[in-house]
């Protein structure tokens, strides 16, 4: 009976609909890739274009289907993020396996994740220490750590940092990084030589302005991401500054093509490193195995700007 059922598939060419078997509680084979920042950035910044990437090719190394949910992030508006009770419905309702979440979700948005019943694995470490979800991430404490006492050894003493959004764990690790090599260097830390950005280039060239107005003599500036050093750069070439000779530059990342590729020193990350251990923590989440979190090095590349 099974073999004539088998001759039948493979005669009418059938392939099983995978939102029916959602709908009867098997398995998809899909999993939700849920992207949380403005939709923008998306397409515009390379670094969602390298990690999107790199995990759309680990799924398709494990016969693993991706839906991209795409859900904009918009921090101004609170209207924007439903309440919490109505997110776990919308969770519940997707038609996956498990959740891989990159991005930037909101606190509310990471609580719904713990609470629905899809397991979910986060790229990127959350600001709780009591989340129960499991996470990859880079230490992005010791990068920054690396990069300023990188600037140190320089003997630049004026390091400015351009930080990330202000509602991210990654911004605090970061900070924190760069303050304790100060620290340890016997650097006071001065608070005017911070200045925030949103991971956009056009936010990196605002906080280059910002700092150079406040004459404070900057010699060097570690920023949070590459597009924000890239603008960052812009901003020093029109007022040309030389770089590295009277300001060095470190980015994060390595998302830049082409000659700023061969141009900017920033922290590494390793994508395709990541996207294999994330995709494998999902593969064993939905076949009941417990995962661990963890967390990758990021590599100091150096470059023209130091």
């Amino acid at each position: 009976m099974v073999s004539r059922v088998n001759k039948a598939v493979e005669f009418l060419g059938y392939t099983p609909n995978r939102h029916a078997r959602a709908l009867a509680g098997a398995s998809t084979g899909t999993i939700g890739l849920v992207f949380f920042d403005l939709l923008d950035s998306l397409f515009h910044n390379p670094y969602w274009g390298a990690a999107l990437n790199s995990l759309y090719s680990e799924m398709a190394r494990l016969n693993l289907q991706c839906n991209l949910i795409a859900q904009s992030t918009d921090i101004e508006n609170s209207k924007a993020t439903p309440e919490k009770s109505e997110y776990i419905k919308f969770l519940n309702s997707r038609h996956v396996d498990a959740f891989i979440v990159v991005g930037h979700p909101t606190k509310s948005q990471k609580l719904s994740f713990e609470q629905c019943r899809i397991p979910t694995v986060i790229w990127g470490q959350p600001a709780s220490s009591t989340s129960k979800i499991p996470y990859i991430d880079t230490d992005n404490y010791a990068g920054a750590f690396l990069a300023t006492q990188h600037l140190i050894s320089m003997k630049r003493r004026k390091i400015a940092l351009i930080t990330g959004r202000f509602d991210t764990q990654v911004r605090e690790d970061r900070l924190k990084g760069y303050a304790d090599a100060l620290i340890q260097n016997g650097i006071k830390q001065n608070e005017k030589l911070i200045a925030e950005g949103d991971f956009t280039r056009e936010s990196g060239r605002t906080a280059m302005k910002s700092l150079l107005d406040r004459n404070l003599k900057v010699d060097a500036v570690f920023v949070s991401n590459d597009e924000m050093a890239m603008g960052a750069i812009e901003i020093l070439r029109e007022r040309k500054i030389k770089i590295p000779s009277e300001v060095a530059v470190i980015g994060v990342d390595r998302s830049t093509m082409g000659a700023d590729q061969d141009f900017l020193s920033t922290l590494a990350v390793d994508y395709k490193e990541i996207s294999t251990c994330i995709v494998e923590a999902a593969n064993n989440l939905i076949i009941g195995n417990s995962v661990e979190s963890r967390m990758f090095d990021l590599a100091l590349q150096l470059r023209s700007s130091t």
